[in-house]
């Protein structure tokens, strides 16, 4: 008994650190692939190159991390029981107030774009329409998740 104590603590502790790591380096994979993508043409040839480092050295890491976390899913399959104590009532409220957050993040960040793509030039003389749905889409779908796994990091952690 006190052996499955031991391993549940471990894999919490893992779990959590792995998760750390896997919001890092998305950000990091993301924020290279924003800068390489949408940007190639505005920015110096220097700053470009440092995103594409960011954008290797992010999805790598990324992969990674994802690697570790499938490592500790395949514990979880080998002892159900595991999933249970887990999967509590606690976890559950976490999970949705982790969701609730990244609804809200996104929502804000629809409304904040949404008034700099109609006012930005009136008030801070910069055109915000030149910017694509594309890069939009990709810049809220960033935003939801890891600010969804930020929240589920936080409130996860007592």
């Amino acid at each position: 008994m006190n052996n499955k104590i031991e391993i549940l603590e471990d894999l919490e502790s893992k779990r959590r650190t792995y998760l750390l790591g896997f919001i890092v380096f998305f950000g990091i994979w993301q924020l290279g692939m924003l800068g390489t993508w949408y940007f190639k043409e505005v920015l110096p040839n220097s700053i470009y190159i440092v995103f594409g480092v960011l954008l290797l050295v992010g999805s790598f890491g990324w992969v990674w991390v994802s690697y570790l976390l499938l490592k500790i899913n395949k514990i979880f399959k080998q002892n159900p029981g595991f999933c249970k104590l887990f999967n509590d009532e606690r976890e559950s409220n976490i999970k949705y107030k982790s969701s609730f957050y990244g609804l809200m993040t996104v929502m804000t960040l629809s409304f904040v774009l949404t008034v700099l793509f109609l006012l930005g030039k009136e008030w801070f003389g910069i055109d915000f329409s030149i910017y694509s749905g594309q890069f939009v889409a990709h810049l809220t779908g960033v935003t939801a998740i890891l600010s969804t796994i930020i929240a589920y990091y936080h409130l996860s952690k007592d």
